[in-house]
């Protein structure tokens, strides 16, 4: 059985454009989680990315430092397209299992 984890993402010194896996993100009665995104070093765009199921279209939410409410998706991963060095972690209030996708 794969572990569930509340990081989505742990990057170190990334300089190129990043793909995280998808996560599988339980249902609740709550419409929205609270993600946390907190940046070190470097720079770059982090987004969030979030799909009802693996063929439709993703939604994307650009993060920003520190913590903020993101809309609920079964189904969802951060991204990065223009890493400079860029050292982080996105975290979510709710643990999830990594499809390895």
């Amino acid at each position: 059985m794969t572990p569930r984890t509340n990081t989505l993402a742990s990057l170190t010194t990334v300089s190129t454009a990043f793909s995280g896996h998808w996560f599988q993100v339980p249902k609740d009665a709550r419409e929205n989680r609270s993600v946390v995104y907190n940046k070190t070093a470097g720079t770059g765009t982090v987004k969030i990315e979030g799909r009802n199921t693996p063929t439709d279209p993703s939604v994307q939410t650009t993060l920003v430092q520190g913590g903020q409410l993101i809309q609920w998706f079964p189904q969802m991963r951060v991204t990065c397209a223009d890493g400079a060095g860029l050292t982080c972690t996105v975290t979510i209030d709710t643990p999830c299992k990594d499809t390895g996708a």
